[in-house]
This record gives C-alpha cells, structure tokens and sequence, in this order.
C-alpha cells in the first residue's frame, strides 16, 4: 500500500495522516522509509517523526503504535548516542501526534500539532484541528472536465465586488463645508 504512495510519502517534511491507526502498522513502514532519507541526522528524524499523524480510537493501539514507532527510532540509531533532549522530544511528538479521537463522528474535536521547523534546530508550533481544515475546504468546488477551465478561471479571478455607491451628502454638510473654504 505504501509504495502507491511513493515517492512523496517517503519524503521527511511530507504529512502522512492515518485516520485509523490501530497499534501502528501502516504508521512503522511509513516512519521507516522516512527514517531513511535523514542518515541518522537527529533533527531530521524529528522532522520525519513530527510529520506522520495517527488517530484511534483504542487508548491501548496507540499506546503499542508509540512504542512501535519509538522502537523503530531506536533501532535505526543502535550504536548511536541518543540524548536525553532527543528522546523527550520524540516522546512528545509521539504522544501529541498518535492521538485518541473518532474519524468518523468526532474528527472537529481532534486536535493537532503543526510541528514547522525553525531551520535552527527547533520547532515552531501551530495547532491546527479537522473543523478548521473543513472551514478551507469550503471555498473548494466541484466540477466535471468539461467545465474545468471555467471553474478554475472563477476560483483563481473571482468576479470584482464594486464598493458600494457613496450616499449623497446632506445639504446641511455641503453648505457648512462650503463655509469653511
């Protein structure tokens, strides 16, 4: 299934979103072929990690889904130092991104975070829910091939909105302007 999605979803800074993640099977080969784009580059397995999302409504499959994908970090980094401030920042990613919540009847109450790399060796953070990403897709229309270049044309140049007609000035303002000249 993975290697449908490929090349983009081995790419590090590409979201990968797996709304039923169950203990994290599709979530393990997606971070594995992540991981090896970063050659053992920490900051850069920060980054893989912070972009794979995963949402179940199991506490005990996410639970295992952390684990699992901990486990693979680890194991790609055997040998390697592996500093307190590394693995703290994993355990915080994992459990703010294998999050608990129900695709299918609660997915506006799931909330998210936006890891954005600072280019500095940090994170900025962005929250970020279904319920806003809904509210983008409410510009979004569809259409057939036909009528294609017509609809994008309307989305990329909407029609102008003429502002509207200045109300005429009351006597009284015009006659006190004109005295003021």
């Amino acid at each position: 299934m993975c290697d449908l999605c490929e090349p983009l979803i081995s790419e590090i800074d590409k979201k990968v979103l797996e709304p039923s993640c169950g203990n994290g099977n599709f979530l393990v080969e997606i971070l594995d072929r992540k991981l090896q784009k970063t050659k053992k580059n920490k900051y850069k397995i920060l980054i893989a990690l912070s972009n794979i999302y995963g949402v179940d409504i199991a506490q005990d499959n996410l639970e295992e889904a952390r684990v699992r994908m901990k486990n693979i970090v680890l194991d790609f980094l055997a040998g390697e130092e592996t500093p307190a401030s590394f693995l703290m920042a994993m355990d915080a990613i994992l459990k703010a991104n294998i999050c608990y919540g129900n695709m299918l009847t609660g997915r506006k109450k799931i909330n998210l975070i936006n890891w954005i790399p600072d280019g500095n060796g940090g994170f900025e953070l962005e929250k970020w829910n279904f319920a806003d990403i809904e509210k983008l897709r409410e510009g979004v229309k569809q259409t057939n091939v036909e009528d294609l270049p017509k609809v994008a044309n309307e989305l990329l140049h909407p029609p102008l909105k003429l502002p509207d007609k200045p109300k005429p000035k009351s006597k009284k303002k015009v006659e006190k302007q004109a005295t003021l000249f």
